[in-house]
């Protein structure tokens, strides 16, 4: 747990001190957490996992990743590594509520992944000795709206 804290803090240090700009002048942090998840509640698209929630789950959940040089990880119990990582989510039985899936395609009230990430997840049965997740910088409101967006379109691939 404490690998956990050290890499999130190690994370959050390195990241409050860049700011990347794209040509257009804008943050490129602010362009991978923007979504088509406005237009998936009119009708639109729906966000595609690679290029739209691998990288906010690459940018703030750190401890469910397998680190490049080997080492073991802080939360071996889910792995979203590119690969890997749509696998370990989607029709996948929660740990912490048997019976809950992590992610189920079209349903956001009944994917733990949205509990854990928007702190309802004691309200569904999950532990009250469980921090929302990411424990130490929760997601934007619009980083949470795209991953719903992307659950409520089927969570494809």
């Amino acid at each position: 747990m404490r690998t956990c804290w050290q890499l999130c803090l190690g994370f959050v240090l390195l990241t409050a001190c860049e700011s990347p700009i794209d040509d257009a002048g804008d943050s490129a942090a602010t362009d991978t957490s923007t979504s088509t998840s406005t237009s998936t509640e009119t009708g639109g698209e729906t966000p595609e996992f690679a290029a739209e929630i691998q990288p906010i789950l690459e940018s703030a959940c750190l401890c469910h990743f397998s680190p490049a040089n080997g080492d073991d990880m802080s939360a071996p119990y889910l792995t979203l590594n590119a690969g890997v990582g749509l696998g370990e989510l989607v029709g996948v039985d929660a740990v912490q509520v048997p019976g809950m899936k992590r992610v189920v395609p079209g349903d956001i009230q009944n994917s733990y992944l949205v509990h854990k990430l928007r702190g309802t997840h004691v309200d569904v049965g999950g532990p009250a000795d469980t921090d929302p997740m990411p424990p130490l910088l929760a997601l934007d409101e619009t980083q949470i709206t795209t991953i719903e967006a992307w659950i409520a379109g089927g969570a494809p691939g």
